[in-house]
């Protein structure tokens, strides 16, 4: 895993103020006095990114929202984590997380621009401009963000082991034995030996409850005994039937029966048999069905009685609906048959001979208004009039035709009016204009006049003299000429002599047009033709409401000729109707006496006991087939048993290599190395070396005993002083560090205490590390003895300025 750089907003000190922090590869040693925020910038912040841990608190009260971003690549893979906390009333910080992955071309440009970069970088979001190149982990669930990043990145146990070492952090040489090896297993990746044993743990239980369930028979033994009682309580109950004492053709189907060994034992069944003492017999079943065929033949014969029975029962109900169904049928029919013959009662056969006299007699009196109409008085129209609704009809046109040319008129004499009020205006205008002119003349004449004294006579020089108003002058009398110019091209334009003309001409058409319509109306007497003609509407109404009144007659007599036929066929099926009715009524009387003759044949050949002793001996070929299931199942469990106790032995083995012996394979293997790494270290340093002790134990728990060796004695660690130890932490996380090829490694005030004598081979140890392994090497501490050494790529320094 490696980290490129990592952006805070909000983030204790740094109130209000973005910050940024670019990883470059080198060896750096970060000065600043206490109280400004080193190691959360670069011990808190890179873990509460990656894993959202805290240690102590690292967020500003002072603000409600804080941001922390990391961009960091994890098996070949760069991400940017996004953490938001927000502030809860209880103090309870709620995070929300966002994720984005940058692709093979985005990785390029962001490591392209971290190296233009400075280690530090205030008042920047370096990983939020960044983000362009990446692309978002869409999802709303934060669970699923926080389970692949779990993925993809190491144990944070891992992380502060190999990566983070701080002060107060506790290393492998401070826990207990028996805990030692929990943190080989982050380190080396071991955790699925856990992950096995839980598994082979819950498998084991498993296994031993499903041994619990299978020693259990008492529901197996309690269901088999009631089987058995039901087997034999059904016995009971055909041995003492009236069925067998009646009928000693079935003593055979008993002998089938007594042969079964299950009835044999029976006599001696008491509570106390055991369900796994018992066994069947095999040809018990072969019995059952001899049996059942034997009485199948006559459940068969009584089958086909019954269904003559039920035929014959069917065939009355059949004809007691049919007789039901012809009676509702008559019923129908005579209610139908009495209407009709009321209404063909009430028709009046006078009425049409009425309504056609009365026809006759008011087309006679329309004829006779016709005649009063003056029909000479419309010759004027040039038209023939046949009848008074025409007459009434061309005087309206008329009417309107007269209406029409007055509203024309009148439109006609408004552009007469306009016209002439435009010639009008155009006339006074190009006056005015010409007046201007004669006055602009006369002021010229006045104004260019100039007696010379020398030559006795004008000046020809006058112009030149008065230029000024010359110019004036001459120009308004240009402009006044182009208006009239202009004026007298639009009167031309306009035309508007010859459009009064025009219009002029179509009023007096229209004058004409209106005054032979007028004299056309005065010749006709329009009030008596109005008269004649309300009288001709009223009368024509009459005829219109006799001639509906004729029409209702006809079609009356249209249905009355149908009803009387139906009448006739209604007869006719009521007739047809009843000699039904008197068959299916004899039918059904035959129906009846034959279904009661074939009832009193079923009673007397005693086929009702049939179906009872068929249903018990098939309940008793069901009952042992039951039995035989559940002694199958028995079986079937005591073998599961045996399987499921041989599964439990290969768990239990398997638990106890996984407990222990493969653990001791892996450190046997990884052991020799580390300590031979941690040991080259030490020897730059110190003249002590370690070795890694697994002691031998009996029981499951592995333990790990780590002692400290030189060439006057063998003693633990806690032997050592502070600042051994100290120099102990720095060679282990070096060696861890190499042998699992880490990209970088931040101390942070680790080697503050160290003896003077100790300090400049720890710096050198490091120095030599960082060039050896090309790791990123980040340093706080306050000695100054270590700041004072140049051993290092580049120094940075925050002081309390910084925080604003």
């Amino acid at each position: 895993m490696d980290i490129h750089c990592i952006s805070y907003t909000n983030i204790w000190p740094f109130h209000e103020k973005p910050v940024s922090v670019v990883f470059h590869a080198g060896s750096y040693l970060i000065k600043a006095p206490i109280g400004t925020g080193k190691s959360f910038l670069f011990f808190d912040g890179p873990l509460f990114a990656l894993y959202k841990y805290a240690a102590r608190g690292m967020l500003s009260r002072q603000a409600k929202q804080w941001v922390i971003q990391c961009i960091f690549t994890c098996n070949e893979t760069m991400c940017c984590i996004q953490r938001t906390i927000t502030a809860t009333k209880a103090w309870n910080d709620s995070t929300k997380s966002r994720l984005w992955t940058f692709d093979q071309d985005g990785a390029e440009k962001v490591l392209k621009a971290l190296e233009q970069k400075e280690t530090v970088l205030w008042w920047e979001d370096i990983c939020h401009d960044l983000l362009q190149y990446g692309i978002e982990f869409e999802t709303t669930n934060q669970r699923e963000i926080d389970t692949t990043l779990s993925v993809l990145l190491p144990p944070r146990e891992v992380t502060s082991a190999i990566y983070l070492m701080m002060q107060e952090s506790e290393h492998i040489f401070e826990l207990p034995s028996s805990q030692r090896i929990n943190v080989f297993k982050h380190i080396f990746g071991m955790l699925w030996i856990d992950d096995a044993k839980t598994t082979l743990q819950e498998r084991r239980k498993e296994l031993q409850g499903m041994l619990l369930i299978l020693d259990d028979t008492n529901q197996e033994q309690a269901q088999f005994t009631r089987l058995l009682q039901e087997f034999l309580s059904t016995l009971t109950t055909i041995k003492q039937s009236d069925f067998f004492a009646k009928n000693t053709e079935f003593k055979t189907l008993w002998e089938h029966i007594q042969s079964l060994s299950l009835v044999q034992d029976s006599t001696w069944l008491d509570g106390t048999i055991g369900i796994e003492w018992f066994s069947l017999d095999d040809h018990a079943m072969s019995n059952f069905e001899a049996c059942l065929q034997g009485l199948q033949q006559i459940q068969q014969q009584a089958y086909a009685l019954q269904s003559r029975i039920d035929a014959s029962k069917k065939e009355s109900e059949t004809f007691l609906l049919q007789h039901k169904q012809k009676q509702r049928t008559m019923h129908t029919l005579r209610q139908e048959q009495a209407s009709l013959e009321a209404v063909l009662k009430q028709i009046d056969h006078t009425r049409y001979q009425t309504l056609t006299t009365q026809k006759q007699s008011l087309q006679a009196t329309i004829d006779q208004l016709d005649t009063q109409r003056s029909p000479a008085a419309f010759q004027v129209y040039d038209v023939s009039v046949q009848h008074l609704v025409e007459a009434q009809a061309l005087i309206n046109q008329r009417i309107e035709q007269w209406k029409t040319i007055n509203a024309e008129i009148k439109l006609q004499q408004q552009r007469l009016d306009e016209c002439q009020r435009r010639e009008q205006t155009y006339h006074q205008t190009i006056d005015d204009y010409k007046q201007q002119q004669a006055v602009l003349d006369q002021q010229y004449d006045q104004q260019m006049q100039f007696h010379c004294d020398k030559i006795k006579g004008a000046c020809p020089y006058v112009e030149m003299i008065k230029w000024a108003a010359w110019r004036s002058l001459k120009q308004q009398r240009e402009l006044v000429a182009a208006n009239i110019h202009k004026e007298q091209q639009r009167y031309v334009h306009d035309d508007l002599p010859e459009t009064i003309h025009t219009i002029q001409q179509t009023l007096e058409t229209l004058h004409q047009q209106r005054t032979q319509i007028a004299n056309n109306l005065k010749q006709v007497d329009r009030k008596t033709i109005e008269s004649l003609l309300v009288q001709y509407q009223a009368v024509e109404k009459e005829v219109r409401q006799v001639e509906k009144a004729l029409l209702e007659y006809q079609e009356e007599q249209m249905r009355s000729a149908e009803n009387q036929k139906r009448l006739e066929s209604i007869r006719t099926e009521v007739h047809l109707l009843q000699q039904s009715i008197d068959e299916v009524a004899q039918n059904h009387q035959t129906s009846l006496q034959q279904t009661q003759t074939l009832q009193e044949t079923y009673h007397q050949q005693a086929l009702a006991w049939v179906d009872t002793i068929y249903s018990h001996i098939s309940t008793l070929k069901q009952t042992y087939s039951r039995l035989g299931e559940l002694l199958e199942q028995f079986a079937q469990k005591k073998q599961q048993k045996h399987t499921i106790e041989q599964e439990l032995k290969r768990v239990k083995a398997l638990y106890t290599i996984f407990a222990k012996e493969l653990m001791v394979v892996v450190l046997q293997d990884f052991l020799p190395q580390l300590q031979e790494v941690i040991n080259a270290n030490l020897a730059q340093v110190v003249s002590y070396q370690v070795r890694f002790e697994i002691p031998a134990s009996v029981d499951e728990t592995l333990e790990l005993d780590i002692m400290i060796v030189d060439e006057l004695w063998t003693r633990p660690v806690k032997a050592l002083s502070w600042w051994q130890r100290a120099i102990l932490k720095i060679c282990w996380i070096l060696s861890v560090a190499r042998l699992k090829q880490s990209k970088f490694l931040f101390l942070d005030e680790t080697i503050t205490s160290l003896d003077a004598s100790a300090v400049g081979r720890v710096w050198e140890l490091l120095k030599n590390f960082v060039h050896q392994t090309m790791i990123k090497l980040y340093v706080v501490t306050h000695a100054q003895q270590i700041q004072d050494m140049d051993l290092r790529t580049k120094t940075i320094e925050i002081d309390q300025w910084s925080l604003w």
